[in-house]
């Protein structure tokens, strides 16, 4: 901690009013922040935590930004080597056994940076390729696997001080957060632009943040460009900053506009009593908020959602956009035909609220005409998935609805609809070879009953369906004969890594990569649809769920 508290006394120099970062250094600081992370995963004594890395990265980064020359930053640089260099004697530490992936591993990392001679010299080129050439599988203080198998990045130092740390924190958080992505990101090559490219903006937004707000929105941004439906960040100030409390309706992107579909599960006031006492209905079009311009709003808000696709965004910012300070009242502008009308709302505080407790209502499975079964996977649980399959067995099909976020109950229904077999196939950052993955299939757990549902089935999937809804989603549509119906999903699978960045803030990120056992992906993309169906305005105000409508039909029709 004393050594922490000199680095930090001796950087304090660099954190007054940031002046602009030349194009050079920023290239040299984005140049470092790479050496840094990459010594960090292929060093052994940096893996070994011989010393503390980002005191390290603290204490050279004086050097690396007061660089006059090209020598003088060569050799900033390869004193950061020569640190790592002379924490321990190589052969003093033990290499692992390679498990059974590393051979089989493919590369999902790029090194051509280490051959950029505008940044890196001749002499530190060889030095870094020696350190690859030379890795083998070894313990790493900073990386380790979940019991789940996706990455863990938890013994990193916090630095939780400050909401705004100083500027070579700033810029450590960065170099921190693009390295973990960059070496176990299992999703890199479709995030939509070379990684690489990601990090040179970035670095004087970080030099130059002159306040919290700066930094932190600007990690906020950072993790947009991920394209994750998982790479969200939070923080203290950023959940004060964009308000603690909600708009007491809920609404939806349709038709390019923000439309309300009913009362906000996150308020309290959300009885369709107060809902109408309020004069708004479902259907009305949203058109300004405290004055200003919702598709404004929209336009602003989106460089600060995560989401690997574009319906996947707008649901972030159907969330944001109602966001405000608790107790505040506000003009709210609709239109509910040709002419607006202007209601007085106030925002109300979501802290402590339960969702559950207040969207939790009726039966979560049910027996609709013509003997079909509907089953709403948000309300189902473990503990009475077997009473829902139990009275829905001799259904001639089963509507399970996954536009919501179910409750680990895959397990139990596939027990009844499919002997086990192989449904996903997943990759994993092999940890023991940074910038490597491995992919490998397995079987769920399906184990048989006696009775089983002999019945087809029929998935309902939207934007909202993300993550384990959409890994449940692919599941069931393994079962033979099943069908799927409505809109492009989420688009985020895999189990969820954690980041603590200096400043308070939490980021995360997609850990493990899904594929459908033929290889084809649903990152970005989503799962597979056979019918495309979305709400339209009028069946909002007509009070129609269209995509179950179109399900049933199908079960009537059969087309």
């Amino acid at each position: 901690m004393k050594q922490i508290l000199l680095v930090l006394i001796a950087a304090a120099t660099l954190s007054g009013c940031a002046q602009k970062t030349d194009e050079v250094q920023t290239k040299r600081i984005a140049a470092y922040c790479k050496v840094w992370g990459f010594l960090k995963y292929y060093h052994p004594a940096v893996a070994d935590h011989d010393l503390d890395w980002d005191s390290t990265f603290i204490q050279i980064y004086r050097q690396v930004k007061s660089a006059a020359s090209a020598a003088e930053y060569d050799k900033a640089l390869i004193s950061l080597l020569d640190k790592a260099q002379n924490a321990g004697k190589r052969e003093n530490h033990i290499s692992d056994k390679p498990d059974s992936n590393y051979e089989k591993s493919y590369p999902n990392v790029d090194f051509s940076w280490i051959d950029d001679r505008s940044v890196i010299s001749t002499d530190l080129s060889s030095a870094l390729h020696k350190v690859r050439d030379e890795f083998r599988p070894h313990f790493n203080h900073y990386i380790a696997r979940s019991e789940a198998g996706n990455p863990d990045v938890g013994n990193d130092n916090e630095f939780s001080e400050s909401q705004y740390p100083i500027e070579p924190i700033r810029v450590l958080a960065l170099a921190r957060y693009w390295n973990i992505i960059n070496y176990f990101y299992p999703y890199k090559d479709v995030i939509g632009s070379p990684w690489d490219s990601m990090l040179l903006p970035y670095v004087p937004r970080m030099i130059e943040a002159k306040d919290t707000m700066e930094y932190q929105l600007g990690v906020l941004e950072f993790a947009h460009k991920i394209n994750d439906g998982h790479s969200f960040a939070h923080s203290e100030f950023i959940r004060e900053y964009f308000g603690r409390g909600m708009l007491p309706f809920d609404v939806a992107y349709i038709d390019g506009k923000t439309v309300v579909v009913g009362n906000n599960p996150y308020a309290a006031s959300n009885s369709d009593s107060l809902f109408h006492a309020m004069g708004i209905r479902k259907g009305d079009i949203l058109e300004k908020i405290d004055g200003k311009d919702v598709d404004k709003i929209r336009a602003d808000l989106l460089k600060y959602v995560s989401g690997s696709n574009d319906g996947f965004h707008q649901v972030q910012i159907d969330f944001m956009l109602l966001m405000g300070k608790p107790a505040k009242t506000i003009p709210v502008t609709f239109n509910r035909g040709s002419s607006p009308f202007t209601a007085e709302l106030k925002y109300e505080s979501y802290e402590g609220l339960n969702y559950h407790a207040l969207t939790d209502t009726g039966s979560p499975w049910r027996i609709l005409k013509n003997n079909i079964g509907y089953v709403n996977l948000d309300h189902l649980t473990v503990g009475n998935a077997d009473s829902a399959m139990t009275q829905l067995l001799d259904t001639k099909y089963i509507i399970f609805d996954l536009r919501n976020y179910p409750k680990q109950t895959l397990w139990k229904l596939l027990s009844y609809l499919t002997p086990s077999h192989t449904f996903f196939l997943a990759s994993f950052p092999n940890l023991q070879r940074p910038g490597y993955l491995h992919k490998d299939s397995d079987s769920a757990d399906m184990a048989g009953k006696e009775t089983t549902y002999k019945g087809k089935i029929i998935i309902l999937v939207n934007e909202m369906t993300m993550s384990h809804a959409e890994f449940t989603a692919m599941a069931l549509q393994s079962v033979p004969g099943a069908k799927t119906f409505g809109s492009q999903t989420a688009g985020a699978d895999g189990n969820v890594s954690h980041i603590s960045l200096p400043g308070q803030i939490d980021a995360y990120f997609s850990g493990i990569g899904i594929f459908y056992p033929d290889g084809s992906p649903t990152q970005r993309v989503g799962v597979k649809i056979d019918y495309v169906v979305r709400p339209t305005i009028k069946g909002i105000r007509e009070g129609k769920d269209e995509v179950l409508e179109r399900a049933v039909k199908y079960v009537e029709t059969g087309s």
